[in-house]
């Protein structure tokens, strides 16, 4: 509902800066603008924040907010669900009308940053309290609302709910952070704190960030690893039990994000996640909900007659939208001149239509986003590293069997049933279920102009999860990377530029939580994941409209990369523009991209779609956001 931005300088600051900044944000929240300026010891601060009026939060006054001593000044980003609970919670505070920002204060000065621990919902807040001139940066525990910093050696501090408001402050230079590159090339996206700019950093999710006296540390509030094991530590062994507790906690977190919001749809693509959320939606509604979903011209990627027969048997307002190549690659361009973060998620394409179509008669919509990773379906990398465990002692042989000098380079191993292979290849126990493809590894240090380790492809944060099972460990890797780089960036960034609030009830806290308390088998079953949820939707919708093999929210990505942007991608591509650049092999980087454009009989590299598509996104970004021209370096 907002975008907040500002600094923490020592040096003099141009009284235009802060509202430069602010006017970036401004899709963010269209209907208000307020800012402040203190001058500290430390230096001169400065908070602004744009407002997006929603019918819940109508009252909320203009940010930044003082508290009444004049101590304390706060802005936020997002939705509160339980602010009449914290407001009942404190006493002795005497109200004045102020709305959510208020009571927010008052739980600060109540509890000091516990006060984190007590909020329902998602946000991101930037607090500075004149007691000790300390400023705080705060960010949801799912990290559904992003908040970003520019920090570096001379104390500069910026920052902003997009990165765009931070390249705006004088001090702050766009380098590219090129010891990140090789990861984002296989990855898709920057895991936390990175970015793709030096010296430019995410506020973790479940985290705030203090400054103070221009020093800067940083703190965990809420986990997923510290959740997981306490979760564990609860083992609920009642199957029925646990279906019976999550089917409320998913009807209570979808009320709560539709109460006082009379304009409140969903995406729908017909899968179990939308589906569930959808038809909660509407059994919570006296009205007909308003559902949208996603087609394009090629059938291959067309799913909206899945959701079209969902929505037919939920009784919804439904709309089916369809997209054209033409409005592909515009909608592309706009994607990549209006975010600061390269989103190499295509389906951020869809996304952005659906959410402009959305936000002509809703101020909020609701999305199925989490299913996949909290439940463990969707990907079929959980069932395989199910199986791959139950081989985890050959894997081991072959694994050391490789050490050995002359069966080093033996190439069997790539022949070997995959599950085999999932445990023959790395035996790094602080990454041991994310086992990559060894050729696209290769591909990608070959394109990069510096070494590269193989450990930059890996997130070391397994040792953070008390869970010895492969499926499940993965799927909290995948929820602590995955979910937050990719999922949630790329639908609060489609949403909001359009003035369009997304709420996530699947990552609500309470029924993560729940869900942290269950066994392995309430979520797979055999081959089949998301059993739980499965069974709770299907007293809603009949199985045999929603059970079919996942497909995703896929555009004809490849399709549009081999023909309407070969062009540009040949020039991005160019030995002359890569030695310019610098950040890739001149020689080898530009071989690989005219290899992959070759008919597939004639390729010496079977697939890496992926490798190329984040290359051509970042080549795209990096003259938009470093190079600052379409037109070359």
């Amino acid at each position: 509902m907002a975008g907040i931005c500002g600094f923490y300088h020592k040096g003099s600051v141009n009284a235009e800066c802060l509202k430069a900044m602010g006017m970036t944000l401004r899709h963010r929240g269209p209907d208000g603008y307020g800012e402040e300026y203190v001058q500290t010891k430390a230096g001169n601060l400065g908070i602004a924040c744009t407002r997006l009026n929603i019918q819940d939060c109508m009252k909320e006054t203009v940010q930044p907010l003082w508290s009444e001593d004049g101590r304390v000044l706060l802005a936020y980003d997002g939705s509160i669900y339980n602010t009449e609970a914290i407001r009942n919670a404190l006493q002795g505070f005497t109200w004045r009308g102020k709305g959510i920002a208020e009571v927010l204060i008052a739980a600060y000065l109540e509890w000091g940053m516990e006060f984190l621990n007590h909020i329902d919902g998602m946000f991101s807040m930037v607090i500075f309290d004149r007691k000790d001139d300390s400023l705080y940066l705060c960010r949801d525990h799912m990290g559904k609302k992003p908040l970003y910093y520019y920090y570096n050696t001379s104390q500069d501090f910026v920052f902003g709910s997009e990165i765009q408001a931070i390249l705006t402050f004088p001090a702050v230079k766009r380098e590219p952070n090129v010891n990140i590159l090789a990861s984002y090339l296989y990855h898709w996206y920057f895991q936390e704190p990175d970015t793709a700019f030096k010296d430019i950093y995410k506020v973790k999710k479940g985290h705030y960030i203090k400054i103070q006296n221009g020093v800067l540390s940083e703190h965990a509030y809420w986990t997923i690893g510290d959740a997981y094991a306490k979760g564990q530590k609860k083992l609920i062994t009642d199957y029925d039990e646990a279906k019976n507790e999550l089917q409320m906690l998913l009807k209570k977190a979808v009320r709560k994000r539709m109460d006082g919001v009379e304009a409140v749809g969903g995406f729908l693509s017909g899968g179990y996640d939308s589906s569930m959320v959808c038809a909660l939606m509407q059994e919570n509604s006296v009205k007909r909900i308003r559902t949208y979903c996603m087609g394009f011209e090629d059938e291959a990627f067309d799913e909206r007659a899945y959701a079209e027969r969902v929505a037919k048997y939920l009784g919804t307002e439904h709309r089916s939208l369809c997209i054209s190549d033409k409005e592909m690659l515009q909608i592309l361009d706009l994607v990549v001149k209006n975010n600061a973060l390269p989103i190499a998620d295509y389906a951020i394409i869809p996304t952005l239509v659906m959410a402009e179509e959305a936000r002509k008669d809703n101020d909020v919509i609701l999305t199925g986003v989490g299913g996949d990773e909290l439940f463990m379906g969707g990907l079929s990398i959980y069932a395989a590293l199910d199986e791959a465990q139950k081989e985890a002692l050959t894997g081991r042989i072959i694994y050391y069997c490789r050490k050995i000098p002359v069966l080093k380079d033996i190439k069997t191993l790539n022949n070997l049933p995959f599950h085999i292979r999932l445990v023959a290849m790395d035996k790094n126990a602080k990454a041991a279920t994310q086992i990559g493809a060894s050729d696209m590894f290769d591909t990608i240090k070959r394109m990069l102009a510096e070494p590269v380790e193989n450990n930059s492809f890996y997130f070391e944060i397994e040792d953070r999860y008390p869970e010895k099972n492969y499926g499940a460990r993965r799927s909290l890797v995948d929820l602590d990377s995955y979910t937050v780089e990719l999922e949630l960036l790329k639908e609060d960034s489609a949403t909001m530029y359009v003035g369009l609030e997304r709420r996530c009830p699947i990552y609500d806290k309470n029924v993560m939580e729940y869900v942290f308390r269950m066994p392995y088998q309430f979520k797979m079953q055999g081959s089949g994941g998301k059993r739980i949820l499965r069974d709770i939707l299907y007293e809603y919708v009949p199985r045999e409209l929603v059970d079919r093999p996942k497909s995703g929210f896929n555009i004809p990505a490849e399709r549009l990369l081999k023909t309407y942007l070969k062009d540009e991608l040949l020039e991005l591509s160019s030995p002359e523009y890569l030695n310019r650049q610098g950040l890739f092999h001149a020689e080898y980087a530009s071989e690989i991209v005219r290899d992959y454009l070759k008919p597939e009989k004639e390729r010496k590299r079977k697939g890496h779609f992926g490798i190329i598509w984040t290359f051509y996104i970042y080549q795209k970004w990096y003259q938009e956001w470093i190079a600052g021209t379409r037109n070359g370096i």
